[in-house]
């Protein structure tokens, strides 16, 4: 007897074990009428698993037809022999996997004809025509189905070269004749839709297709659509053609294009010295690289930037000094200084130029604090200033400039490069313009210079200074005395300690200022009390918010949280 416990208790643990393995873990979400459901609760879907129990054809259909889930319906489309439940599910089932499984199921090729024809569901369509081979069916399918997305599924299974060239040339729906006609590999049938389709996309496609050099010629010639010419200039390799083209044809984008893949550099100087249209011309300069020839263009070009195009190719310092001293066009004379590394040159630019980009792009080549002083001085245009500025070293120059230039961007350059603190604390001040003052304080780390700042007369000032401010007894006392609503926000916003913003939540006349503080509050008493009787429903509004996120805190944190100082 007490070998037979000890046998039945080792199954039972063995049992036991199992289940805390994991075997066998997943509930049971259905088990009645034919059908078993497993799964996860959580995860769903992802962890179901449906089987049919039963055998009766007769309770397979019916679950097949009209059980309520997907999946079950799915496997028992999957058992059951009946073909008018097949197609019944095939036609009417409002899901598409279920229709879908149906359709894998269905082998007489007239019944798979009629979904291909008449079914709602274009993955169902789909499906029955992956069950065809015939390529006559096919074809019929490629050129009278209602879905486009069914005819290009029907033409990708055809083989047939000839029913290709068919589709191409008559189907009714455009992207399935561009479609065919990539399809063919036939040289000849190629060329006759290359040549005679109406068209141009159909044709651009085949031309695409063509494997000729000398057939794509001829057709380019006998062709008059653009786009498809544009087709063929990618198409064409032979020099000897594309120069014939880039010099001859009548079209300033075709001969552009043909420019483009030209190589040899005397016909490419022929091109840019004679072509009546620029962007011809910006081709051809774009890929000579014979210095002598980019020079001729650069003296000679009516049009600026073909010039521009042949300067920053350059690299002859004689050409290069003659475009600085010549040139009209300020850009051109900025790409000629793109290779000038004579520091004369150079600084002669920066200086006399009469046009701030050039002096700009001089000066930003020049390292010598001179010219670069001068120029921060003297140079009659802020953005040349600017740019002096952002190279010159000098403290002293710097604080001048930034005291005394008429330009508030100048100064605003020279403070963000000034380092004495006292300086800094003066210009923000004493400056006339916000942006300037800005910027002094954004520069200012000395906590006693940004304390005195914080009591200037300038509201403006001291909400700069507040930002910067870490003095906790510094910022309690502007939090409770400023006279402006913005400097008072800015400093309970950087404030920690809870006494100063229960104050303010409670008894700051502006209620920006008291939304501030509310919003720092973890005092679930006084959030509360300040959600029913603050006058304005902003500042309600925010207590009840932070009601609500202190009760999803953990209990601990919120006593932390309400903890006095």
């Amino acid at each position: 007897m007490s070998k037979q416990i000890y046998h039945y208790s080792r199954i039972a643990l063995a049992g036991g074990l199992l289940i805390l393995s994991g075997w066998g873990c997943a509930p049971v979400l259905r088990n009645a009428n034919g059908v078993r459901v497993v799964g996860d609760i959580v995860t769903g879907e992802k962890e179901r698993r449906v089987t049919i129990t039963t055998s009766d054809q007769t309770r397979i259909a019916e679950i097949a037809r009209r059980d309520s889930e997907a999946d079950v319906r799915q496997a028992a489309i999957n058992k059951t022999r009946d073909p008018a439940v097949l197609l019944a599910a095939a036609e009417k089932d409002p899901d598409s996997q279920v229709r879908i499984a149906a359709v894998a199921r269905l082998a007489e090729t007239q019944t798979l004809l009629r979904i291909i024809r008449n079914n709602s569901d274009p993955l169902a369509r789909l499906a029955a025509l992956e069950r065809i081979k015939d390529q006559e069916l096919l074809l019929e399918v490629a050129m009278s189905n209602s879905a486009a997305i069914v005819r290009r599924a029907a033409t990708e299974k055809i083989t047939n070269p000839q029913q290709l060239h068919q589709i191409a040339s008559s189907n009714s729906e455009p992207f399935v004749r561009i479609f065919a006609a990539s399809l063919i590999s036939d040289q000849k049938l190629l060329a006759n839709i290359a040549c005679q389709n109406p068209d141009p996309l159909v044709r651009r496609s085949a031309l695409r297709g063509i494997t000729s050099p000398d057939i794509i010629e001829q057709l380019f010639q006998l062709e008059k659509d653009r786009d498809v010419r544009k087709t063929a200039i990618e198409l064409i390799n032979r020099q000897s053609v594309l120069e014939q083209i880039a010099s001859a044809d009548p079209d300033p984008v075709i001969r552009y294009l043909a420019v483009r893949k030209c190589r040899r550099t005397a016909f490419l100087a022929q091109i840019a010295a004679r072509d009546p249209e620029p962007v011809v011309r910006r081709a051809a300069t774009e890929v000579i690289a014979d210095q002598s020839v980019l020079g001729d263009i650069v003296a000679r070009d009516p049009d600026d930037e073909v010039r521009k195009i042949a300067a920053l190719k350059l690299r002859d310092a004689a050409v290069l000094e003659a475009i600085l001293a010549y040139d009209e066009a300020p850009a051109v004379r900025v790409a000629a200084l793109d290779s000038v590394l004579d520091p004369e040159l150079l600084k002669n630019t920066a200086v006399t130029d009469e046009h701030e980009t050039v002096r700009q792009a001089a000066l930003a080549k020049i390292s010598a604090q001179e010219v670069l002083a001068s120029c921060a001085f003297h140079d009659p245009s802020p953005l040349v200033q600017r740019t002096a500025i952002l190279k010159l070293n000098d403290q002293g120059l710097l604080e001048e400039i930034a005291r005394n230039n008429p330009h508030k961007d100048v100064r605003a350059a020279a403070v963000a490069k000034v380092v004495d603190q006292a300086v800094l604390k003066a210009i923000a001040l004493s400056d006339p313009h916000r942006t300037v003052r800005q910027s002094a304080v954004e520069r200012i780390n000395d906590q006693v210079l940004l304390e005195e700042l914080a009591h200037s007369p300038n509201p403006n000032v001291r909400l700069l200074a507040v930002v910067k401010l870490t003095d906790q007894r510094v910022l309690s006392d502007i939090a409770r005395g400023d006279p402006f609503a913005a400097v008072r926000c800015a400093a309970v916003e950087k404030v920690t300690r809870r006494a100063v913003l229960k104050d303010a939540a409670l008894t700051d006349p502006d209620p920006g200022v008291r939304q501030a503080a509310v919003r720092l509050l973890r005092d679930a008493e006084l959030l509360a009390e300040i959600a029913q009787k603050d006058p304005q429903p902003a500042v309600r509004a925010e207590a009840q918010i932070q009601l609500q996120i202190m009760r999803a805190l953990p209990a601990a944190t919120r006593k932390t949280s309400n903890a006095d100082e």
